[in-house]
């Protein structure tokens, strides 16, 4: 995360024109290589396109710099209108780009001047007016990317699914580095949003996007992601997924979980909860957590052995089904031992 924590406004302003006008490592570029002297524009080297736009608000807005402060290349006064892409609800979901999921909320697509080994996509999110106004920006997105951009969908991979900061309605919202590529060569990039940060009006947005790649390709060295620690409890357990282990993730993925029943008769367990850090819902069996940071979670489950189940059939002659044959279904028996059955 390229942050800026500084003592003095005039060091807050020096040092964020250098954070995000240009790579803090020397190593690094920026696709379009924005700067103050063209608006902190990477239009000449990137084309956006999108499921659709409202107004003005088209999909360039994300990439023309329209967003960030012409001194300072920082988050700009959030008062101020045309500077977002913003997308009428269900633009995704009635017109879906080809090569990315189905449904979507909305997408945005990026098409590079060639082919880059990108490493970081920052974004910064709808920023626009209050945070009652922000609840538009993107929230979940599957990323993905490809060389030849085609229609069918083999031509795309999946990155992952990431999650992107809520903007603050602050102008000194910095936004985040949603997702590493690690070095993956790609000439089109797709966000596709899955979820938003409560929409009040059904739309979804983005302010600006920026797409870093490493100076010297070569000599380049993937960065160590968050690490994922997922165990069950009691320890015998196999049916959670992932399997228990440790697992390095890029920074901001949204990882699915999950905990099946366990069967080893005479015993079945069941999951009662998750244990830990950044669980969308710990209650759900079926669940993401977020890498934000390294992770440990524990999916408890509970001894669950029920008359009737795989490891507990009913026996022959249990009439009142208790897994016992005995008295009781005797007494059913002689109650009923009148009763025509036949049909």
């Amino acid at each position: 995360m390229k942050n800026c924590v500084f003592d003095t406004i005039l060091i807050v302003i020096l040092m964020c024109t250098v954070t995000w006008g240009f790579p803090t490592d020397p190593n690094e570029q920026i696709v379009g290589n924005p700067s103050t002297a063209n608006g902190w524009s990477t239009t000449d080297a990137v084309l956006a396109t999108a499921s659709g736009y409202q107004y003005t608000l088209a999909p360039v807005c994300a990439i023309n710099g329209s967003g960030l402060d012409a001194a300072t290349g920082t988050m700009h006064n959030n008062d101020l209108w045309d500077y977002y892409w913003n997308a009428p609800p269900g633009g995704g979901v009635s017109n879906p780009h080809p090569g990315t999921i189905t449904p979507c909320l909305n997408w945005i697509a990026f098409e590079f001047d060639k082919e880059y080994p990108l490493t970081i996509m920052h974004v910064w999110n709808y920023n626009y007016g209050s945070l009652f106004y922000c609840g538009s920006g993107a929230k979940d997105v599957v990323v993905q990317y490809s060389s030849t951009g085609g229609s069918d969908p083999a031509e795309w991979t999946t990155l992952g699914t990431y999650q992107v900061d809520k903007g603050t309605a602050q102008m000194d919202f910095v936004g985040n580095d949603v997702c590493n590529f690690r070095g993956k060569k790609a000439k089109y990039v797709c966000l596709s949003i899955i979820s938003d940060w409560g929409s009040p009006y059904g739309d979804q947005g983005i302010a600006e996007v920026r797409f870093y790649y490493p100076g010297d390709p070569n000599n380049y060295v993937p960065p160590d992601g968050w690490e994922l620690t997922i165990t069950a409890e009691p320890e015998t357990v196999t049916t959670i997924s992932p399997m228990a282990g440790t697992y390095t993730l890029d920074p901001g993925t949204v990882q699915d979980i999950s905990a099946a029943p366990f069967i080893v008769c005479p015993d079945t367990w069941v999951f009662d909860h998750w244990e830990g850090e950044g669980i969308a819902n710990p209650a759900s069996a079926n669940t993401t957590v977020l890498m934000s940071e390294d992770r440990a979670v524990t999916a408890v489950y509970v001894l669950n052995n029920q008359c009737g189940d795989s490891c507990h059939p009913i026996p022959v002659g249990d009439l009142n089904e208790d897994c016992v044959v005995d008295l009781a279904d005797l007494s059913i028996t002689a109650t009923h031992w009148l009763e025509n059955t036949q049909p």
